[in-house]
């Protein structure tokens, strides 16, 4: 057992004692017969737990058996973080007959670990239980849905221009040097800033498809696969985004090329799409990329840009933070006979697992996906950017080495790169296993690394001002 500390109200705390293992029996129609290689034996019922002791540093081996299946898994290893896939045979003939998935993880109030056994999928194994077919009003039937759209379009409204900051900052950045003899002007128009909303961006998708469809086989060609598999697509031909801030100087922010379709994006999995491990066989994404050429994405930005998009996504997060703050509830006033609205502050969820009426609630996790292939196309990408720094945007950097040298970077350095080809290679992975964001997140450091070595590129296309 273990101990840990909680502190309370008025100077006080409280010792809770707690054990180091609990088991919890995720599945959802079997019980099951826990049995630890020192001779502990628990039974567990669907959506209850239990804990199972180990000796001291020494490991907790269990082996799991389904009594009304005839089945049992070999003893496996639970004391280590993470997940494992266990078979399970048949008692009798020790055939197969379908597999569990096991996942240890870091407990809160109720125990240091939680070792949960996931459901039973039989994955397509004759005489077993039908386990591995989704739950759900569409169950059981062949399912495709598509959906089509010619145009979507997507406006950005300022709802809380500041007129006086924006004429600030531009007394800065507007005024070009001085060799040039182009100032440029501040807007005469002066109504178009003072309206209750301002365009500010806009985000236009051509030809949009997305399309899934689940398939039932009744029988597989590959001995013990699964009966169901379904498929993703999404393609989009061309897409478009837009500054509509007034007298902005590089209007289209981002633009696909029309020779090609912008996004082509494929994913196969074959099973349940709700059990603890999905198995994709497919993620397939290309990027303006048709027949192994790769056609030009041209990003032509500004700081200017940056820094009002950066504004609404804060004053939007502010506003969201409030409301998510907060209850509304309605009670009804029988003297006045109408409906009474209060708001209440929501209280922070507390870490209890055990509902009043003793029902357990493990840890939750992300599931998790077995991708067989996943692969990215080669893309290639026409970066422009202009920097005019915005005094009010930065603080005079003092009192430390190098601050006159970070002052010159943040407040009067202007340059512009004109047309940087970055030519990104493609991605290409086998068997990766995680949560949904593990994929996207070696996905991400790839082309991170990538971005690293064409640095160069965009030096060479640098003008200093």
């Amino acid at each position: 057992y273990f101990a840990y500390k909680k502190l309370s109200s008025n100077c006080q705390f409280e010792i809770h004692i707690i054990p180091e293992f609990v088991i919890f029996n995720g599945c959802t129609k079997n019980n099951i017969l826990i049995r630890s290689h020192q001779g502990e034996q628990v039974m567990l019922e669907s959506g209850k737990m239990a804990p199972i002791h180990r000796q001291h540093q020494q490991s907790l081996i269990i082996t799991i058996e389904l009594i009304d299946l005839d089945a049992a898994t070999t003893p496996i290893r639970v004391d280590l973080l993470g997940l494992k896939v266990c078979v399970l045979n048949s008692m009798s003939t020790g055939a197969p007959i379908g597999y569990t998935v096991i996942q240890t993880m870091n407990g809160a109030q109720d125990s240091r670990f939680v070792v949960k056994v996931g459901s039973i999928n039989n994955g397509g194994v004759a005489g077993a239980q039908r386990g591995n077919i989704s739950g759900g009003l569409f169950s059981n039937d062949f399912f495709r849905v598509r959906c089509s759209l010619s145009q979507l379009e997507i406006t950005l409204n300022d709802t809380q221009l500041d007129t006086v900051k924006w004429k600030e900052n531009t007394s800065h950045t507007l005024l070009e040097d001085s060799s040039n003899h182009n100032q440029l002007m501040q807007p005469s128009d002066e109504s178009k800033f003072n309206d209750t909303q301002v365009r500010a961006a806009q985000l236009c998708f051509h030809q949009v498809t997305i399309d899934f469809q689940r398939i039932f086989k009744d029988k597989p060609k590959i001995p013990n696969s699964f009966h169901e598999k379904s498929q993703f697509a999404m393609a989009i031909y061309h897409i478009r985004a837009t500054d509509s801030y007034p007298e902005t100087k590089s209007p289209v922010v981002f633009e696909s090329s029309p020779q090609a379709n912008f996004l082509d994006l494929r994913i196969q999995t074959r099973g349940p799409l709700d059990a603890d491990l999905v198995k994709v066989d497919l993620f397939d994404l290309k990027l303006a990329n048709s027949n192994g050429v790769s056609h030009p994405i041209v990003l032509d930005t500004s700081e200017d840009f940056i820094w009002r998009m950066f504004d609404i996504v804060d004053r939007v997060r502010k506003s969201t933070a409030k409301l998510a703050g907060g209850d509304i509830k309605l009670d009804w006033d029988e003297g006045k006979d109408s409906f009474t609205l209060d708001i209440m502050e929501v209280p922070k969820r507390g870490h209890d697992d055990l509902d009043e009426d003793g029902t357990y609630h493990p840890p939750r996790s992300d599931r998790l996906y077995d991708v067989k292939s996943a692969s990215v196309s080669p893309f290639k990408v026409l970066v422009s950017f202009k920097r005019q720094p915005q005094l009010s945007r930065y603080q005079l950097a003092t009192k430390f080495q190098g601050a006159t040298l970070m002052n010159y970077i943040t407040i009067n350095l202007k340059f512009t790169v004109d047309d940087a080809e970055l030519l990104l290679s493609g991605y290409h992975g086998n068997n990766i296993k995680g949560p949904s964001d593990g994929l996207l997140e070696i996905i991400k450091t790839y082309y991170l690394d990538q971005l690293k070595k064409k640095i160069l590129t965009l030096v060479m296309a640098t003008r200093l001002k």
